[in-house]
C-alpha cells in the first residue's frame, strides 16, 4: 500500500484533466435569473395559448358526448382573449329515440359568446351570444305525419 495520490493524479498515475462545463451552461449562468424566468413564462404562455382551443374542444366534446338521451359534438373552438370571447364552430346536438338511433335535434354553424365588458365594469356579469346558421329539427308526433324544421327563426305558437 502506497501513499494516496496528492494533487490531480489518478490511481493509475495519470493526470486528471479538469472538465470544462459545456458552453451553454456558461452562457446560462451569465444571464440573470429574472430574464430566464420571464422568458420561460412568456414561452409557457404562448404554448398555453396555442393549446387552449384544442383542450377546450376536447373537453366540450367529452362533456357533450356522455349523455344517454342527448349527445352533442363541437367541430372546433376559437378564442379571442382580448374581447373575452369564444366561438363554437359546428355545434350539433342529437336526441336518442326509442329505436336507439341518434336523431338531429339542432345544429348551429357558429356560436359567438362574448363578455359584455361595459356591464362588468358596473359589477354585472353579462354575456352576448350570437348564433348564426341555426337549424332546429322537430320530430313528428303521432298526429302530424311530417317533421317541421326552422332555419334560424324562433318557433312560437301562432307565428
Amino acid at each position: 500500500m502506497g501513499m494516496p495520490a496528492i494533487g490531480p493524479q489518478s490511481h493509475a498515475g495519470r493526470f486528471l484533466i479538469p472538465r470544462r462545463q459545456p458552453w451553454f451552461t456558461e452562457r446560462l449562468r451569465a444571464i440573470p435569473r429574472f430574464h430566464l424566468w420571464s422568458g420561460a413564462t412568456v414561452v409557457g404562455l404562448v404554448v398555453l395559448r396555442l393549446l387552449l382551443p384544442y383542450v377546450l374542444c376536447w373537453t366540450a366534446n367529452l362533456l357533450l358526448g356522455f349523455g344517454d338521451i342527448y349527445r352533442g359534438h363541437v367541430h372546433g373552438i376559437s378564442l379571442d382573449l382580448w374581447r373575452g370571447a369564444c366561438q363554437l364552430h359546428g355545434l350539433e346536438v342529437g336526441v336518442r329515440k326509442d329505436d336507439a338511433a341518434m336523431h338531429p335535434l339542432f345544429a348551429v354553424e357558429l356560436v359567438d359568446v362574448a363578455v359584455d365588458w361595459e356591464r362588468v365594469w358596473h359589477g354585472q356579469l353579462r354575456f352576448l351570444v350570437d348564433a348564426q346558421g341555426s337549424r332546429i329539427t322537430l320530430e313528428p308526433s303521432a298526429s302530424s305525419p311530417a317533421p317541421s324544421t326552422a332555419d334560424g327563426r324562433l318557433l312560437a305558437a301562432g307565428r
